[in-house]
């Protein structure tokens, strides 16, 4: 099996290995490992991550970095907290806080805002490289991450649910175009070699274990009547021009047991959306799929495709077009 290595900063080395094509659902099957923090994002590009080497989570003030392998020292040694207002090492873990300043920014220099934000800006600036590589964070933002940069007054109480929390990967099967790559980030090509014999067997002789789930006891938190009445107040308030548009989400609880995996392979059947993700913190899972691409980023390229409103699907492509003019 052939490796092409490339240098990059901070003294890593890329090894790139082309895989006999799979589907990327099927590959994540052999390789993820239930209760062990992993990642698939599934469009007309897929990524996968595996053995991710630090976990940082943030809440209000505080943040968290946990060091979840011998790879992961090497990259909190790059990182510079010198910002923080507290730091202590306990173990396998730094413990820090993070004080929001009060000073007043324009609204486009309100990214500069001190805040633990600060925290995910210090990891990216010390990954920084000359090439375009897959190595970096992923994770998820809270909804009311924005609080830290707009004066947002809160109207619910505060929760358990972290501002954010992500992990740094640098183990990766990406498919595009009819080809599936592994891509690793390591110190010498000794490391990849060994971590590339690792991976190639795990996908030889991992048995496909199909999993199951039970769901019940599953309601929405608004009714049906309740949820049309929010419709109406909003329809007078813009009628009045308060507002030009809003979105009412409504929370569907329930007893889940068993594999989320499987629950997201059953949605990512019955969903029609071009953008699916599964993400396992370990801890808890995120499962879902969009329709559209908010943003993105790549280079000094910015694209937003944001989708607003919603139709119900024609027969045809023309009774489409007839249901986007309506809508």
């Amino acid at each position: 099996m052939k490796i092409k290595y490339a240098k990059i900063s901070q003294g890593l080395i890329e090894g790139r290995v082309l895989l006999k094509q799979q589907y990327a659902c099927e590959i994540f099957k052999c390789l993820r490992r239930r209760g062990e923090p992993c990642f698939l994002y599934e469009s007309k590009k897929s990524v996968m991550g595996i053995d991710p080497v630090l976990r940082m989570t943030g809440k209000n003030e505080d943040f968290t970095i946990e060091i979840l392998n011998n790879r992961g020292q090497k990259y909190l040694d790059l990182m510079n907290l010198v910002f923080c207002d507290e730091l202590v090492k306990i173990g396998m873990f730094i413990k820090g806080k993070v004080k929001k300043s009060h000073l007043e920014f324009e609204e486009k220099d309100r990214y500069k805002q001190k805040n633990i934000s600060f925290v995910i800006r210090a990891i990216l600036e010390s990954l920084k490289q000359d090439k375009k590589v897959v190595l970096g964070l992923y994770g998820a933002f809270s909804y009311d991450f924005v609080r830290f940069f707009e004066d947002i007054h809160g109207t619910l109480p505060d929760n358990d649910v972290n501002d954010f929390d992500f992990f740094l990967y640098d183990t990766f099967i990406i498919s595009e175009n009819d080809s599936l790559e592994l891509i690793l980030y390591r110190d010498t090509k000794e490391e990849i070699v060994e971590a590339v014999a690792e991976i190639t067997e795990a996908l030889k002789s991992s048995k496909i274990q199909e999993g199951t789930f039970e769901l019940g006891n599953a309601k929405f938190v608004l009714s049906r009547e309740k949820y049309e009445n929010l419709v109406e107040i909003a329809k007078d308030y813009c009628k009045r021009g308060e507002i030009v548009e809003v979105v009412f989400s409504n929370l569907l609880c329930g007893e889940f047991n068993g594999d989320t995996y499987a629950l997201y392979l059953k949605y990512r059947v019955a969903s029609r959306a071009p953008y699916m993700f599964y993400f396992d913190f370990g801890d808890q899972q995120l499962v879902g799929s969009s329709p559209e691409m908010m943003l993105k980023v790549e280079g000094n390229i910015v694209q937003m495709r944001p989708i607003s409103g919603t139709a119900k699907r024609g027969n045809d492509l023309i009774e489409d077009h007839e249901n986007m003019l309506k809508l």
